[in-house]
């Protein structure tokens, strides 16, 4: 879906009307769900990283407090990484000269945002561990 589109115009206005309508409590879970909805539209592999990501910052933010230091040091440090991760697949992909579009790079191009989404996840995380923010349930 394309955001000059007429598709897009009326997905936008269908959110920004249920945005409204349902009580503050629900928005989150709304612009969740319509996030993922319009990333699937691009791409469903690219959909299954970027909810991989968000589970990971999700799970490591939900553990960590509960943890002791050495254990929420380590967790903090496997979920940065693991974020980190997802835009290193890409990296490596690029660098091993799989470049051709219509070959193996071309089911690989980077999903749009990802570098955003991924870094705003490790962000979070490491947000979690000093105890900037407070876990998100």
């Amino acid at each position: 879906m394309i955001f000059t589109s007429f598709e897009y115009a009326g997905f936008l206005a269908v959110v920004v009307a249920l945005n409204w309508l349902l009580p503050p409590r629900a928005r989150p879970v709304l612009l969740l769900v319509a996030s993922f909805a319009f990333y699937a539209t691009w791409s469903v592999p690219a959909l299954a990283i970027l909810g991989a990501v968000c589970a990971v910052a999700w799970g490591a933010g939900l553990a960590i407090p509960r943890l002791d230091d050495g254990r929420a040091r380590l967790l903090t440090g496997v979920a940065v990484a693991l974020c980190a991760s997802s835009l290193g697949v890409f990296k490596v992909i690029e660098s091993l000269g799989f470049e051709d579009p219509g070959g193996f790079a071309g089911q690989f191009v980077v999903p749009v945002g990802l570098s955003f989404f991924s870094f705003q996840a490790i962000s979070y995380v490491v947000d979690v561990r000093r105890g900037d923010v407070e876990t998100h349930r």
